[in-house]
């Protein structure tokens, strides 16, 4: 079976395969590890179809057709691509022998047949050197399509949560809106509500104790009149609670932006990956 090392696309032949390892999957990192040399912890790994494999999920794994295992570096998702790139980057005529350009006094010196042996060995060299890295650039080009796919699959699993949760919370925020627009007709329309004396007359009951608030007042001619319900309400006191619940309100209207930002940046990045893989395929 084949082992692919993501981050440079290198790849080991190992004389295994999935069914055997499955016999004990605890086996699996310390396996991978002895040949990519990435730390066991650090590993994610997945088969050319593109599932993801797991110590617990490679007993049903064990007999995929292509029995490559793609595996990736965590420690690469913490840096910024420079520090990557620091570390992978390819520099230009890394790996590539010299020209040797040969002087004429040089070749006045050797044999012909030894000279173009010479340079026959060279571009030998050049050749198995170039179609080493071909075969690492499409090795890694598979990777990055694998990971394209997976990213792809959670940002969409992430957008119809995201989808689901924001209706709700649009229709909150709209409803907390509303109501701390209509606070001021709220707090005069309760002004104007008055409140039957048999409500606290039944708790003064149950009580067996007075009302602590006259629930009436007897004018000079002897006629009750009834209190209302915005006597029991203090105007001073709600306008404190309704500022705080408008600072409240825009912070979550704020956190919503945020989220949305966030979630339209992700998908648009997962489209401008996309796009670049297969461009440059």
């Amino acid at each position: 079976m084949q082992i692919c090392r993501a981050e440079d696309g290198q790849v080991f032949q190992i004389n295994t395969t999935l069914y055997d390892i499955a016999k004990k999957p605890s086996t699996l990192r310390t396996l991978l590890a002895e040949c990519t040399s990435v730390d066991p912890g650090s590993m994610i790994m997945f088969l050319s179809d593109g599932q993801q494999l797991r110590e617990d999920n490679i007993r049903e794994l064990s007999d995929a057709q292509d029995q490559t295992i793609f595996v990736f570096n965590r420690d690469y998702l913490d840096l910024e691509v420079d520090e990557v790139m620091s570390v992978l980057g390819v520099r230009e005529g890394d790996g590539l022998l010299p020209s040797g350009s040969l002087q004429e006094d040089s070749i006045s010196s050797l044999r012909t047949s030894q000279v173009l042996q010479d340079q026959f060995q060279r571009s030998q060299q050049h050749q198995s050197y170039i179609s080493a890295l071909f075969q690492q650039i499409h090795s890694q080009h598979d990777a990055l399509l694998i990971a394209s796919a997976n990213l792809d699959m959670h940002i969409l699993t992430l957008s119809d949560a995201w989808m689901a949760l924001r209706e709700s919370i649009s229709s909150n925020l709209e409803t907390q809106a509303k109501l701390l627009d209509g606070i001021d007709y709220d707090l005069d329309t309760i002004s104007q509500l008055s409140v039957h004396p048999s409500f606290l007359a039944v708790a003064s009951a149950k009580s067996n104790a007075a009302p602590t608030t006259p629930i009436k007042e007897r004018e000079g001619d002897g006629v009750i009149k009834a209190k209302t319900l915005g006597e029991y309400v203090s105007r001073v006191k709600m306008k404190l609670v309704v500022d705080s619940c408008r600072k409240m309100h825009a912070d979550l209207k704020n956190r919503y932006r945020q989220a949305q930002t966030s979630m339209d940046d992700l998908i648009k990045g997962s489209d401008e990956i996309r796009a670049s893989i297969h461009n440059n395929g």
